[in-house]
This record gives C-alpha cells, structure tokens and sequence, in this order.
C-alpha cells in the first residue's frame, strides 16, 4: 500500500512494475490468469476498511516485485486468499494453474 497515499495498488500498477523483469508472455500470462481468477472468486467483497479484497493479494505481489521474484511467486501471491477467503480449493488452483 502506497503510506503516503494510503491507497491500494491496482493490478495495472503491478503489472507495469512485474513487466520490468519478467518478460516472458507466458509467464506474464500465468500471471494475468491468476490475477482474472482471484478477481472472480472474490468477487465485489469487500474488507472491513472499505477496499476490494483484491487488495491485499495485490499488494503482498506488490512487495515481492521488490525482491524480483518469479513469476510462480507473484502468481500463488495473488491467488493466496482465495483458498481462505473466497472458499477455493487447493484441488481447484491445482486444476486451474498446476502444481
């Protein structure tokens, strides 16, 4: 989350700052897959401070750009609450994206 803004990161912030070092469109792919997923599971919920639940996905993806991981990494990221919160199964994920 951007302190000084206090305002979540959008997936089109992310994605600009993921495309600087990954830059297979495959991977990015992945990643735009994962992203579409977790924005349908969630759906219009919303968290307690007003955000969409996106929110929190896309910024613990956020931080991890920092540290340039890969694609895999951002990917699980973003799709990381919707085992908990948008009542997905591993098995589901495991469909959807592999292992």
């Amino acid at each position: 989350m951007d302190i000084i803004q206090n305002k979540p990161i959008t997936y089109d912030e992310l994605y600009v700052k993921v495309t600087k070092f990954i830059k297979k469109e495959e991977e990015l792919d992945v990643i735009n897959a994962a992203y579409g997923f977790a924005l349908e599971k969630h759906g219009n919920k919303l968290r307690r401070n007003g955000d969409p639940y996106i929110s929190h996905p896309l910024e613990v993806a956020n931080i991890l750009t920092e540290l340039n991981v890969d694609y895999i990494t951002i990917a699980c990221a973003i799709l990381h609450e919707t085992v908990n919160h948008a009542g997905v199964s591993l098995d589901e994920i495991k469909n959807e994206f592999g292992e």
